[in-house]
């Protein structure tokens, strides 16, 4: 039947903002097109809440092929396409143009994450889960997986296909860091080099937002290999670890000092207890020079500029990256409950 390009919508369950167009694929389509005409490999379903209205379950390219083409008509066929079927389809196609782009795997991911939560939670119970959905848990789990989401495994039973599943759980973890830029994992070209990003970004959760960013943009344009990302620490970080070894070498040292101290005291007060000597007085002499040694080790540690400071600074860092991930974790719900509008 023909249909109006304009009447077509895309797939609900991508996300239209963060779905990345290949040009290079557009403009070869939009050369075959022309060379070839057009042949009916967009599939669509009617809209379920828009009278006269279709959903496109896949060939996004194509769509947009014909539109900067000028066609405002093309003569397809309607299926009859549930929303399971739809997320296969778009899964298989983000497979298929991108492979393991981190872009796409976390999408796609994130897509099917909600769709089988959501769809746990409307049924209530296993027997009341709809048919299709059963494959993917059993009686004794389903309580377990609506109470807390499902995970890789569930996810990857549901995408099947290509899907692996180090890369669900790849996706699934970057989700749920509310510590990590998605702008800049969406810059890194290979889910490898995106889970090694992450890890980088664990280990320094004071690395700032805009620092993420150059960080990825580092790893595309100079192509720096998976285990070299984890040096792309920048520098105003290189210098707190150092200050941390002279923190911790400082306290051990005091420490050392006090537990010296502590068993000289011991020792000293059993053998005074037990002993009538006459040089028991010298012995307390000498315990107080220790403790009074021991005092100005404590007190040059204590007074340490640059390691109260570096001290300082770690804790206003951790300060700084526990409330962007907070604002990051309030923006995402916000976004999520849009979505679920």
């Amino acid at each position: 039947m023909d249909i109006r390009l304009e009447d077509i919508k895309w797939n609900p369950f991508r996300n239209i903002k963060a779905y990345p167009i290949d040009r290079k694929k557009v403009e070869a389509l939009k050369t075959s097109i022309n060379e070839t005409d057009f042949w009916n490999n967009i599939l669509v379903r009617k809209h379920p809440t828009q009278e006269g209205k279709y959903q496109l379950a896949y060939g996004h390219h194509r769509y947009i092929a014909l539109k900067e083409l000028g066609w405002e008509v093309i003569n397809i066929q309607v299926h009859s396409i549930d929303d399971d079927r739809m997320i296969k389809i778009m899964a298989n196609e983000n497979f298929e143009d991108w492979r393991s782009s981190p872009l796409i795997t976390t999408e796609t991911v994130s897509a099917a994450k909600t769709y089988i939560d959501t769809a746990l939670k409307q049924a209530g119970s296993f027997d009341a889960l709809h048919e299709n959905m059963k494959g993917y848990t059993d009686s004794e789990h389903f309580n377990q997986l609506m109470n807390n989401g499902v995970g890789e495994k569930t996810i990857l039973k549901f995408l099947g296909g290509h899907w692996k599943q180090h890369m669900i759980q790849g996706a699934l973890e970057i989700m749920k860091d509310g510590n990590i830029d998605r702008d800049a994992v969406n810059l890194i070209p290979t889910m490898q080099k995106a889970r090694e990003f992450h890890k980088l970004i664990k280990a320094y959760p004071m690395i700032t937002e805009e620092e993420q960013i150059q960080i990825a943009t580092k790893i595309v344009k100079d192509d720096i290999s998976t285990k070299n990302i984890k040096m792309l620490v920048p520098d105003r970080l290189r210098v707190a670890p150092t200050e941390g070894k002279k923190l911790v070498a400082a306290s051990l040292g005091a420490a050392s000092k006090a537990k010296d101290l502590t068993k000289t005291v011991n020792d000293f007060v059993q053998r005074l207890t037990a002993s009538t000597s006459e040089d028991r007085y010298e012995k307390i002499i000498t315990v107080v020079q220790e403790l009074t040694t021991l005092s100005k080790t404590l007190e040059r540690f204590i007074s340490n500029k640059e390691i109260m400071q570096a001290v300082d600074r770690r804790k206003e860092e951790e300060k700084e990256a526990e409330e962007r991930k907070l604002k990051r974790n309030g923006r995402e719900k916000k976004t999520a409950k849009a979505k679920r509008a």
